[in-house]
């Protein structure tokens, strides 16, 4: 009697690790099929299809056991097509899956522009206290000045874009914004030399982009996107700094 119970448990065991095999499997495959769609999703927003992109990373959320990274690629194709509190959703959900500096970067800009001001400082903060990336850093105190002038603190914003520009010169929204700053206090002849400077950076990347697209012999789809839609990016910086200087009238 005790073999055949022995016996027994040992087929329950048995059916139940099938079960438990089954399922493992099963995700395992899901996970599979929704890394695959995350890659090609990615990649669609690489090459600048926001729309196709965004229908890839849906499809994979959909089969994904525990989604990370595709949050943040959907966040991205939602905000590239002006989605902004969609995008703002995706983010929310991905800092709880995905930690990365770009992650509360984009989170704390989504933010800002939404109003959400007391997010955007709290994920800023945690942002500069994690000693970021130079770049990133240019940019998140960016965001900063830009979610305090939202606030209406006029005088914090202009501290923290004086600083900005004089320790990253070459960072052009930073100079972009300030500008704009001047020219709203009446400050017109600094706001039209600032925006001077900031033209002169510009043209310095964007010949260095166009000469690297004219003469680099070999480059990938994914590189070829990335340095066009910087092109264009610089192009579209170019213009709107040069749209501000009319503005300003003539010196």
């Amino acid at each position: 009697r005790e073999l055949t119970l022995r016996g027994r448990g040992l087929g329950a065991t048995v059916v139940a690790g099938a079960v438990v095999g089954l399922v493992v499997s099963t995700i395992a495959v899901r996970d599979l099929a929704a890394d695959i769609l995350m890659r090609e999703g990615s990649l669609r927003l690489k090459l600048g299809d926001a729309a196709a992109a965004q229908t890839l990373l849906e499809k994979s959320l959909r089969l994904e056991f525990a989604p990370h990274q595709t949050y943040f690629f959907l966040g991205m194709a939602q905000a590239q097509q002006g989605n902004i509190q969609a995008a703002f959703d995706s983010f929310t959900r991905c800092r709880t899956r995905f930690l990365d500096e770009n992650t509360y970067l984009i989170y704390a800009e989504l933010a800002s522009n939404l109003g959400k001001t007391e997010e955007a400082d709290e994920a800023l903060d945690i942002l500069l206290a994690s000693r970021p990336s130079p770049d990133v850093k240019d940019r998140a105190r960016y965001v900063q000045a830009a979610t305090s002038l939202r606030k209406g603190d006029n005088l914090a914003a202009v501290q923290e874009l004086e600083s900005l520009v004089a320790d990253s010169p070459n960072f052009e929204l930073g100079g972009m914004l300030y500008g704009s700053v001047l020219a709203a206090q009446g400050s017109r002849d600094r706001a039209r030399q600032e925006y001077q400077r900031v033209l002169q950076v510009i043209d310095r990347k964007l010949a260095a982009a166009e000469k690297t697209l004219a003469t680099k012999t070999r480059m990938t789809a994914t590189e070829y996107s990335e340095l066009r839609t910087s092109i264009n990016a610089l192009r579209a910086e170019r213009d709107t700094v040069n749209d501000r200087m009319k503005a300003l009238g003539t010196p």
